[in-house]
């Protein structure tokens, strides 16, 4: 317990420092560079930034599949279990990356300020967010930013459940990544994790930094541009996502109705 508590202490000072130091970096960076080239520092940066993080942290990390991360776009896909999982999926996957997220005014200023530094779209996802959150994108706002984010030569990073796995079972799939690839011909990477709930469990304190988290990358699937897909067929590429990262993880994460829980 001792040592957990020391581990979180020692975790966030770090994290504040280095986020402060990275922060004011940029804009120091940003003076030197064209208008057009900002947002590629702030990129750049937030790649040094996880990397930096996940190495303080102690963190040990396996990876596979790295071999099917596109050389162009793509649409990230992994589950979800952690605020380490971004910063973990940044950390491999070596390119402009935004994501779709929940209200930016239900993070603290810093984490805010990086987010629409790196194009995040932040989504309402309840009628209590719609009343809280004003500010945020509806559904189909955060969409068609998304779509235009993507269009702009963005890849993008996208949690198809919308919420933490708290008992380590697969969710329900939302169709929004889905979507945005059949808008865009972006194909979709699916991504399982495990780990990251140990050290970073959703609302809680760091802990347990000998955990070995496992990340891995699936084959890439593509989706032919249809500006009109029909529920249908949006419905069975989402349960294919959903298989894929299923395939991925251990079985004690699948639920004995997890097929049709989509």
């Amino acid at each position: 317990m001792i040592f957990s508590i020391l581990y979180n202490i020692y975790g966030f000072t770090i994290g504040i420092v280095i986020i402060l130091i990275f922060t004011l970096l940029g804009f120091f960076l940003q003076i030197f560079v064209r208008k057009s080239k900002v947002k590629r520092i702030w990129q750049g940066l937030s790649r040094l930034l996880c990397n930096l993080i996940l190495k303080l942290l102690f963190l040990r990390i396996k990876v596979e599949g790295l071999e099917n991360i596109p050389s162009g776009q793509c649409i990230i896909t992994p589950n979800q279990l952690s605020h380490l999982d971004g910063i973990v999926v940044k950390k491999f996957v070596k390119k402009d990356i935004f994501a779709i997220t929940e209200p930016f005014d239900k993070f603290n200023s810093f984490a805010a300020f990086w987010m629409k530094k790196l194009s995040f779209v932040d989504l309402r996802r309840t009628k209590e967010e719609d009343q809280r959150y004003p500010n945020s994108h509806s559904r189909k706002e955060a969409m068609l930013l998304a779509e235009k984010q993507l269009n702009s030569g963005l890849s993008l990073l996208i949690f198809p459940e919308g919420h933490f796995e708290r008992d380590k079972q697969l969710k329900k799939f939302y169709p929004g990544a889905v979507k945005l690839s059949l808008a865009t011909g972006v194909p979709i990477v699916p991504v399982s994790i495990q780990g990251t709930e140990e050290v970073w469990p959703p609302d809680k304190m760091l802990r347990r930094p000998a955990t070995i988290i496992i990340i891995k990358f699936g084959r890439p699937f593509l989706n032919k541009i249809m500006k009109k897909p029909t529920e249908r067929l949006i419905k069975q590429k989402v349960i294919l996502l959903k298989k894929e990262i299923a395939k991925m993880l251990p079985q004690s994460f699948l639920s004995k109705r997890w097929e049709k829980n989509v």
